[in-house]
C-alpha cells in the first residue's frame, strides 16, 4: 500500500473518530454534585422567592410539513439529554443551599396532541407551564398535530439549563440526530464542548477573585441613577406583563449603521447602544445613565459548544452631553462598552450585592432597569426532509422594565419592549419611533448634536407647563394632571429623596414656573399614581378628581359632556414625549 494511500486511510480513520457519536464525559457522570453557577443561582433564587413564573421559560417552536418520523424524532430528544447534561439536571437543596444534580440518561416524554384551530393556545399555555426546578425536568417537548404530515414542534426549556449561544448547539445536535435515527446510523457529530457542571465548578473556584472585581465595579457605578422615566415599581413578585411596540427599518439603515460604525472603529451594536444612550437621554432628560447589555462566556474554545447558562448582565455607564455630537457620543458609549466587557466574567449579582441599597433610587426602581440588545430573527429547527417554519411564541412577559433592541435580518425593525407596571403603552410606542428616527438620522449625519436629533422635537411637544415644572424637580418621581369639566387642573405627584418636597413646596414651585390660569389649587403627594393594566392613569382613583366633577356647575357639565362624547376624558399623564390623552 503506497503512503499517500495510508495517508488517506489515517485521515479518514481519524475523521470518523472526530464525528463519531459522543457519551457524556467523565466529569457529568463521576464529578458529583456540582455547584450552581452565579447566573443559575440568581435564576434559582427568583424562582425560589416566586419571582419566576414562566419568566425563564424559553419556548422554541417550529412548524414542521412533510413525512415526519415521531419514533427518530423522540430518540434524537434522548440523544440530546445524553449528550448535553445540563438538560436532564435538577436542583434540589442541601440546607439552604441549591446544587447541581445530574439525572440518568432516559427517554425524553414527546407528547402528541390534535392541534385544536391553529394550536396557538395550546402552544402559549404549553410555553407558560412552570417547571419544578428541584424534581425537573428542565426540558419539555410537544408535538401538534394539525395533519399527518403537518406539526408543530414545541421544545420548552428552562433559562437555568440554556442561552441563546446554546441554541444554534442544540438546533444543529437534534437534526443531526434526528437524521441518525431515521436511517439507522451511528450520528455524526463534533466534540460537545465542556460539560456546564464542570464550568460552574471552574467559575466558583474563582470567587474570591470575581468578589474583587465586582467591588471595583461597584464603585464605579457609585452616584449613578435610574431612568427617570420609568415608574417605581413596588420590589417582590408581580406578573411583570410586556408591551412591544415595533417600527420597521429599511435594510439600507442597517447596512449605513455598520458602515458608520466602521469608520469609528465601533461594532454594529456599539452604534445602536449609542442611539439607545441618545434617545433615552432625551426621553428621560438626563444625561448620565446606565444601560444594560448582555455578554456570553463562550470566548474560550472549550465552551463553544457548551450548553447552558453562560451569558452576563453588564452595566454600561456612559454621559453624553447634549452638544456632543453623535459621533462623540459614539466614542464615549464605545469606550464605556470596553471597559464592561473587559470584566465581562464579573456576575451582575455578586456586583449588585456590593451596591447595596445604591442599587436602587431613592423611589425603590432599581439601577439597571433599562437595557438594550441587537439580535436576529428568531430560525427555524431544520429537520431533514421537512419544510420548517419558525412560530413565534412570546409569552409576553418582561425581564427589563424597558428594551431597546434593533432586530437585524431581511426585514429589520426597532423594538421597544415594556414592562407595563413600570411605563404606559403610549409612551413605549413613542419612545420606539423616537428610537427609529435616531437610527435613521445618525446614517444621514453623524456629526449632529445629541440635542438636535428627532427625539428632541417629541420630546418638546404638546407638554402640559404643571407636568414640565414637575418632571423638572428631582424630588419627583412621577406626576399626573387631570382636568376637571370646569377646566381647573388638579396636579398629583410621587416624591422622593430623604428630603423629599411637600405638596405646599410644588406648589409654590409651580406659582413662579405656570401661568396663573394654569396653577393647580394644590399639589396632591400619593404613594404612588394609580394607573390601570394598560399603564394609563386612573381617573376614578385620583383623591378629589371625581369629587370635582360632581360639585361643577350643571353648564360645565353640560360642556365636559360634549366635550368628552368628541375626545373622551381630558387626563395629562407625565411623559418624556408630551402629555397622554
Amino acid at each position: 500500500m503506497s503512503n499517500d494511500q495510508n495517508d488517506l486511510l489515517r485521515r479518514a480513520r481519524n475523521r470518523r473518530t472526530a464525528l463519531a457519536p459522543q457519551r457524556p464525559a467523565a466529569a457529568d457522570v463521576d464529578a458529583g454534585p456540582a455547584p450552581l453557577s452565579h447566573a443559575q443561582q440568581r435564576m434559582w433564587l427568583m424562582e425560589h422567592l416566586g419571582q419566576g413564573g414562566a419568566l425563564y421559560n424559553v419556548p422554541i417552536a417550529t412548524r414542521l410539513r412533510g413525512p415526519l418520523d415521531r419514533a427518530a424524532l423522540a430518540t434524537a430528544l434522548t440523544g440530546l439529554t445524553e449528550r448535553h447534561a445540563v438538560l436532564r439536571t435538577r436542583y434540589p437543596r442541601r440546607g439552604e443551599q441549591p446544587y447541581q444534580h445530574l439525572e440518568a440518561a432516559g427517554p425524553v416524554p414527546l407528547a402528541v396532541l390534535d392541534a385544536t384551530g391553529d394550536g396557538t393556545e395550546q402552544l402559549a399555555a404549553e410555553a407558560a407551564r412552570p417547571f419544578d426546578l428541584t424534581d425537573g425536568p428542565v426540558l419539555r417537548a410537544l408535538l401538534l398535530r394539525h395533519a399527518p404530515e403537518d406539526h408543530t414542534l414545541l421544545l420548552t426549556i428552562h433559562h437555568i439549563a440554556v442561552d441563546g449561544g446554546s441554541l444554534p448547539v442544540l438546533a444543529a445536535d437534534l437534526a443531526e440526530l434526528y437524521a441518525a435515527a431515521r436511517d439507522g446510523v451511528e450520528p455524526r457529530l463534533p466534540a460537545p464542548g465542556m460539560p456546564y457542571a464542570e464550568y460552574a465548578r471552574q467559575e466558583r473556584a474563582r470567587d474570591t477573585e470575581l468578589t474583587a472585581a465586582a467591588d471595583a465595579l461597584a464603585a464605579r457605578l457609585a452616584g449613578a441613577r435610574p431612568l427617570p422615566l420609568l415608574r417605581p415599581v413596588a420590589p417582590g413578585a408581580r406578573e411583570r406583563r410586556a408591551g412591544l411596540h415595533a417600527v420597521p427599518l429599511d435594510p439600507a439603515t442597517v447596512e449605513g449603521l455598520r458602515q458608520l460604525g466602521a469608520r469609528h472603529g465601533a461594532t454594529l451594536f456599539a452604534v445602536v447602544l449609542t442611539a439607545a444612550f441618545a434617545t433615552l437621554r432625551t426621553a428621560g432628560g438626563q444625561d448620565d445613565l446606565t444601560l444594560g447589555c448582555a455578554s456570553g462566556h463562550r470566548a474560550r474554545p472549550e465552551l463553544r459548544r457548551t450548553v447552558g447558562l453562560g451569558v452576563n448582565t453588564l452595566a454600561v455607564r456612559a454621559e453624553p452631553a447634549g452638544d456632543a455630537s453623535f459621533a462623540e457620543a459614539l466614542a464615549l458609549v464605545r469606550g464605556a462598552l470596553l471597559e464592561a466587557q473587559q470584566h465581562h466574567q464579573v456576575p451582575f449579582d455578586l456586583v449588585v450585592e456590593r451596591l447595596g441599597a445604591a442599587a436602587r433610587g431613592a423611589d425603590g426602581t432599581p439601577l439597571l432597569s433599562a437595557s438594550c440588545d441587537l439580535v436576529q430573527p428568531a430560525t427555524a429547527l431544520t429537520l431533514p426532509g421537512l419544510d420548517a417554519e419558525h412560530v413565534d411564541v412570546d409569552l409576553e412577559l418582561a425581564k427589563f422594565d424597558l428594551t431597546l433592541v434593533l432586530e437585524e435580518g431581511p426585514r429589520p425593525r426597532c423594538l421597544v419592549q415594556h414592562d407595563h407596571a413600570a411605563l404606559d403603552g403610549a409612551t413605549a410606542a413613542r419612545l420606539a419611533e423616537a428610537f427609529a428616527a435616531v437610527l435613521r438620522a445618525v446614517v444621514e449625519d453623524a456629526d449632529r448634536p445629541l440635542a438636535e436629533l428627532p427625539g428632541e422635537l417629541l420630546a418638546r411637544a404638546d407638554r402640559h407647563p404643571v407636568l414640565e415644572a414637575l418632571a423638572a424637580h428631582p424630588g419627583v418621581a412621577d406626576a399626573a394632571v387631570v382636568e376637571t369639566a370646569d377646566g381647573q387642573p388638579l396636579a398629583y405627584a410621587v416624591v422622593r429623596g430623604a428630603v423629599a418636597p411637600s405638596g405646599t413646596d410644588l406648589r409654590a414651585r409651580l406659582r413662579a414656573a405656570v401661568p396663573a390660569a394654569e396653577l393647580p389649587l394644590a399639589v396632591t403627594l400619593l404613594d404612588r399614581i394609580p394607573r390601570g393594566a394598560d399603564g394609563a392613569v386612573d381617573r376614578d382613583r385620583l383623591p378629589g378628581a371625581a369629587a370635582r366633577d360632581a360639585h361643577s356647575t350643571p353648564a360645565a357639565r353640560a360642556e365636559a359632556a360634549r366635550a368628552t362624547a368628541a375626545t373622551g376624558p381630558r387626563v395629562l399623564v407625565r411623559t418624556a414625549f408630551g402629555v397622554r390623552r
